[in-house]
């Protein structure tokens, strides 16, 4: 039996991780499968990563094969080439360079609402754990994941499936400021529907709150300043 390196780690929101046993593959492979919906990874050898993915019931298991980089990157993942698992066929390849992102962890979430996971693709985040990545939606007509460029301005992306809203949020000095922004789909489009700005007053201990609200066609129909001291208001 090959002797295995736990080389990628793979991250749940909440700090849990699950691994299973490697089959036979090619030496310096590893097949992950994992019930995570938040992977990470890390590029501290060469091995391959396979990810298996039940997006919906109606589609058939799709198998995302993480290919790392031919040695040490910071950006480790060269391209993550998706398959029908059960005809072996590629759908498509997710590539760094041609769709210009850095590759370093992968979100799997239904970001539209439409009953199917889809793919949010980001980079490492950065020191002040802002994620600058892409959005790609499943398409059931096409049975492909589609880039959607309306989620690319956005940071830290979260799916509420509750509310049926994205929020996007982008903090600074640690989070004591902050700019959080929630969007919703009307059809087909996604539109700013609310923004929170946030700032921190060392001085008096205080959060300065402004919110403003939107109606669909984008125009500002609410403002309020709110000075509190809570560190999260909405």
């Amino acid at each position: 039996m090959f002797k295995i390196k736990y080389i990628f780690l793979f991250l749940f929101i909440l700090g849990l991780f699950s691994r299973v046993e490697s089959i036979s593959l090619p030496e310096n492979k590893i097949l992950y499968d994992t019930s995570n919906d938040y992977l990470i990874f890390f590029a501290d050898d060469n091995t391959d990563t396979i990810v298996y993915r039940k997006i919906n019931k109606y589609v058939p298991t799709i198998a995302f094969h993480v290919k790392a980089k031919d040695n040490l990157h910071f950006i480790p993942v060269e391209n993550i080439i998706i398959k029908d698992s059960v005809k072996d066929e590629v759908i498509q390849v997710i590539d760094p360079d041609k769709d210009s992102l850095d590759i370093v962890g992968v979100k799997f979430d239904d970001f539209n609402f439409d009953g199917y996971r889809d793919l949010y693709i980001h980079d490492g985040c950065a020191i002040s754990a802002n994620c600058h990545g892409k959005v790609f939606l499943y398409d059931k007509k096409l049975k492909k994941f589609i880039h959607h460029s309306g989620f690319d301005a956005m940071t830290s992306i979260l799916a509420d499936s509750e509310k049926k809203v994205i929020r996007s949020c982008n903090q600074r000095n640690a989070g004591a400021n902050s700019d959080t922004k929630i969007y919703k789909f009307y059809g087909k489009k996604l539109t700013l529907i609310k923004e929170i700005y946030k700032t921190y007053d060392v001085k008096n201990s205080l959060y300065t709150y402004v919110i403003n609200n939107y109606n669909k066609k984008g125009k500002l129909i609410k403002s309020k300043k709110i000075i509190s001291d809570r560190y999260d208001l909405e």
